[in-house]
């Protein structure tokens, strides 16, 4: 049963092996396969789209992503890995660090002149997503609608860089979890052993400096890697195997969160013939109250 969220269409359509635009190249032969070749997903940037209003991208939906057919018997394969940034503190407080960091920086010329009506704090998931193909819903054109991942000018470079969450800042973007790592304390022992001395030993005999040594050494590292913020992609796999039994066919994932709405997919395909054996590709957001989605905010807002 539909809600209110039914005023807003949630489903986003795109394009597997379609000629151009697609997730895979055209296949040009029977029996050629195709990829494995790497695209991206902006969901709010598509959401604007096809709802004619802003979603701001600092957000996490709740996302399923999954085959729409149609299916051809000649489909010898086809598979998407998908990959979202996991929804951890890490993430979070990079992201949240970036912002703050981009609104101390360009807080004067704001005052000043004001900023766009449709003016966001948009950044993307990789370099390669900054240099790749991001794809757009079937059927659906952009014209003159804008969707500018943010700039700001850096001093120290004399030039414009933009944000990117995976990776290590450079004279393109800046690295969002590398750059909240470098603020973080690294301390390795805590707390410093003493040794084996222990204050007024004498006074207590029944105190064991072995003991001591023992409480002092084991857990006075954390559990894990002190001198680098690491984190781990979600990563999910939808496939369809020869033909179109379901024995041979796992066609949606699970729901998932994906911080700021961007999503990674792999994916290759073979088949018997030239014809578009897949159809298309369907991202799907939860029903919620943004706009008539599922997103919370990542935590400081534009």
């Amino acid at each position: 049963m539909e809600t209110a969220a039914g005023a807003t269409q949630r489903k986003l359509h795109y394009a597997f092996a379609n000629d151009s635009g697609g997730l895979v190249g055209t296949l040009g032969s029977a029996g050629e396969t195709e990829g494995p070749d790497v695209r991206y997903i902006d969901v709010f940037k598509d959401l604007s789209l096809v709802n004619h209003r802003l979603y701001r991208q600092g957000r996490v939906p709740m996302v399923r992503i999954g085959f729409a057919g149609p299916f051809e018997t000649n489909m010898e394969f086809a598979t998407v890995t998908v990959q979202t940034l996991p929804n951890t503190w890490p993430v979070r407080k990079a992201h949240q660090l970036a912002l703050k960091e981009y609104l101390l920086a360009t807080k004067d010329e704001r005052r000043r002149g004001g900023q766009a009506r449709w003016h966001d704090f948009k950044v993307f998931f990789e370099d390669d997503h900054r240099t790749g193909t991001t794809l757009s819903p079937v059927g659906i054109t952009q014209g003159s609608a804008e969707w500018n991942y943010s700039e700001i000018f850096k001093q120290s470079a004399s030039a414009n860089v933009q944000y990117k969450f995976i990776g290590a800042s450079d004279g393109n973007a800046f690295g969002m979890i590398a750059e909240y790592d470098s603020q973080q304390d690294t301390d390795d022992d805590s707390p410093d052993n003493p040794g084996g001395d222990v204050p007024y030993g004498g006074l207590h005999p029944d105190v064991d400096s072995t003991n001591q040594d023992n409480l002092l050494d084991e857990g006075d590292a954390p559990p894990y890697n002190p001198d680098a913020l690491q984190v781990q992609l979600r990563s999910e796999n939808i496939w369809s195997g020869p033909g179109s039994a379901v024995s041979n066919n796992k066609l949606t994932t699970p729901w998932m969160p994906a911080p700021c709405g961007l999503i990674k997919l792999q994916t290759s395909i073979g088949s018997g013939d030239t014809t578009d054996p897949i159809g298309l590709v369907t991202v799907e957001v939860a029903a919620g109250d943004y706009k008539g989605i599922h997103a919370t905010p990542m935590g400081l807002k534009l």
